[in-house]
């Protein structure tokens, strides 16, 4: 649109007494709004053709003021500015449902709420993204116009719904600042002259000022003074933020905190249109301002972005805890490296005895939920095992090694987040990961045969009989059966046992369960002193381990059960069973399986591997960097970086490295 065309439609808008104030406001705003809320191009020269025009013409200057007074002057706004984009005192899921109705059945505004106003003049759901992107200057220029109608805007009602949002304000930061949560993380609340308090007190002293003309002095100096109670009051979030790994988080907490943020930052805004002490940065204050509020209000029933903003640092906390257990899983020498093969070793030999009790579990006479149960008590106390006896298994290892990774990726400039030391991080790790699948491998097949043939030379009959024992063999290769998609089902469980492991370290931590442990008076009478400090001890290093662990049994062990009920094909394949299930095969087997087959189960348990390790490593990255903060164009770009790096030196993730000897 050309100048002399916008001119044209502008004064036909402007003078067109048949339509109502509003509706002339949201046509203004029509000519502005390009068809394609991207081409941001087009709203900027038409509000550059605006504020020319206004300041040419002050006879229209004056009708357009004059129109956006009258229209603010017959609306409240003070739920717009201190209640608008604010996260409710609710929780996740009554937040979550509130979204859903909304969705369903849009909330209604009174005639008079100036929500309503935003959503009539701004009726696209795009429009905060062109008008983000309206010049400063031309903004400048539109405001300085319409200061030029003083008159309009003293009676705008602007500046006084400012003042009482301001005070508003300044009361729900101090009340939610003594909130427990986190009146415990901010010891500086313990001072009468916390900066909460000061803020309220200031914000009303100035308020009072500011309707004395005589007290100017007196405005500048409650200005000053608030402008450093907030640079306080957001240190003191920095602090809760810069300080979270010291405790744990919930989801009721992470709402408080938001809300916590949100209000004095909404404050700021606000202040900053009236608090400014040149026209300029008023002018400023009341473009970030408009633009944030069209977005906030646009946004505010999107389920992506409730669930975006809502589980980032929870999921970022759970990350920190997977990342201290995955601090153990690599292998920098040859020793580490021996270490680590006798802990998959050992681990093997676990699984071939689980193995072992799953198909005597099969046989007993349950019904499907009892096998279920049986299946998932049987899992859960043999991983419960694995880990009480310091072995390992490897596929689950994935879960708790990417948030390890995530760590050296999320830190400094994203352009060079993959340094070095994040290859040389990524190398340890797959070593270790490549040593314990073998170790693993290794030790369950094997011993699974040998319990299946002591079994038949004790007992006098063999664990599975031929026909078992070829659905065992079938059951393993990739091409007759789902294994790699029940790889895939079991990839997904070792990473949600991994995310459930942070869970539950970051719950105990939150609610001090170790410390209520270890103060518990009935429980110190019962255990003794010091074996309750020791299990609380225990508690704080392996509470989380445990439930991890636990929750990976019931998910492998119920997954086949719930498959038959609902009729899907679901079942679990790991590796290391597989393996164990083989071994097993082979001892039962009435003749030595061909060739083929032991080729075609060999490159089964293989592809099972891999698929239990790609997608538990894969999902676990991705919800690590994402918690971290990371863009989703950051995955790729550490995929291919990691395999240009294993092209190059395939040996260094595989083969463990000398270490140097010192010369004397």
């Amino acid at each position: 649109m050309d100048r002399a065309t916008f001119e044209q439609e502008l004064r036909v808008v402007v003078a067109d007494g048949r339509q109502s104030a509003v509706l002339r406001l949201s046509s203004m705003v029509g000519l502005l709004r390009p068809a394609v809320a991207s081409d941001v191009g087009h709203a900027h020269a038409c509000f550059g053709y605006l504020a020319e025009l206004l300041e040419e013409d002050t006879l229209l200057a004056g009708q357009v003021a004059t129109l956006l007074f009258d229209v603010l002057n017959g609306y409240s706004s003070e739920k717009l500015f201190a209640e608008s984009g604010i996260v409710s005192i609710r929780s996740f899921w009554p937040d979550l449902r509130a979204k859903l109705s909304r969705k369903l059945l849009p909330e209604y505004y009174p005639d008079d709420d100036a929500r309503s106003l935003l959503h009539q003049v701004f009726s696209h759901r795009t429009d905060y993204i062109w008008l983000a992107a309206l010049s400063r200057d031309d903004w400048h220029r539109f405001m300085a116009v319409l200061r030029l109608s003083e008159e309009p805007l003293q009676h705008s009602g602007l500046e006084s719904a400012i003042s009482h949002s301001l005070i508003v304000l300044a009361q729900r930061i101090t009340a939610i600042a003594y909130e427990p949560e986190i009146d415990s993380k901010l010891p500086e609340l313990e001072s009468i002259d916390s900066p909460f308090l000061e803020l309220a007190r200031a914000t009303n002293k100035l308020v009072k000022a500011r309707r004395t003309p005589s007290a100017a002095h007196e405005v500048k100096r409650y200005q000053e003074a608030i402008l450093s109670h907030l640079a306080k009051c957001r240190k003191l979030i920095e602090h809760i933020y810069a300080n979270k790994d010291r405790y744990g988080v919930s989801m009721h907490f992470i709402y408080l905190i938001k809300r916590f943020e949100q209000q004095v930052e909404r404050y700021a805004m606000l202040f900053a249109v009236v608090g400014s002490p040149d026209r300029r940065g008023a002018a400023d204050g009341i473009r970030q301002l408009v633009v944030h509020l069209v977005r906030v209000e646009k946004q505010r029933n999107s389920i992506s972005r409730h669930l975006h903003t809502s589980t980032r640092l929870l999921l970022y906390k759970i990350a920190v805890n997977t990342s201290k257990t995955g601090e153990h899983y690599k292998v920098a020498n040859l020793k580490e490296y021996i270490v680590m093969l006798k802990a998959a070793l050992g681990g093997g030999l676990v699984v071939a005895l689980l193995a072992c009790l799953k198909l005597g579990v099969s046989y007993l006479p349950l019904s499907p939920l009892g096998t279920a149960v049986g299946y998932s008590l049987n899992y859960a106390m043999g991983f419960v095992a694995i880990y009480m006896l310091r072995f390992t298994l490897a596929t689950k290892q994935p879960a708790m090694t990417a948030s390890t990774i995530a760590k050296t990726l999320a830190s400094g400039d994203s352009r060079q987040m993959i340094t070095p030391d994040t290859l040389l991080l990524t190398r340890q790790i797959v070593r270790s990961q490549f040593v314990s699948l073998m170790g693993n491998v290794a030790a369950s097949l094997p011993f699974a045969w040998l319990l299946a043939t002591l079994f038949t030379y004790i007992g006098g009959g063999h664990v599975v009989d031929a026909p078992k024992s070829a659905t065992l063999l079938a059951d393993i290769s990739p091409w007759t059966s789902l294994s790699l998609f029940y790889a895939a089902i079991a990839g997904v469980y070792l990473m949600l046992s991994g995310l459930i492991a942070g869970y539950y370290d970051n719950l105990i931590l939150h609610n001090s369960f170790c410390q209520r442990v270890e103060s518990h008076k009935g429980l110190g009478r019962l255990l003794g002193r010091r074996r309750q400090n020791g299990l609380s001890v225990y508690l704080s290093g392996n509470m989380g381990n445990l439930a991890g662990n636990v929750a990976l049994g019931l998910f492998l062990g119920a997954t086949s059960t719930i498959g038959h009920f609902v009729g899907l094909p679901l079942d679990i394949r790991h590796v290391t069973f597989s393996a164990a299930n083989f071994g097993i095969a082979l001892a039962d087997s009435p003749a030595m399986p061909s060739l083929g087959m032991v080729v075609e189960v060999a490159v089964g348990i293989f592809g099972i591997g891999l698929m239990n390790v790609v997608v538990s490593f894969g999902l676990s990255i991705a919800v690590a960097l994402y918690s971290h903060g990371a863009n989703p164009s950051d995955y790729l770009r550490l995929i291919r970086v990691l395999v240009a790096d294993f092209v190059r030196a395939p040996h260094q993730y595989i083969l463990p490295l000398r270490s140097r000897k010192r010369r004397h």
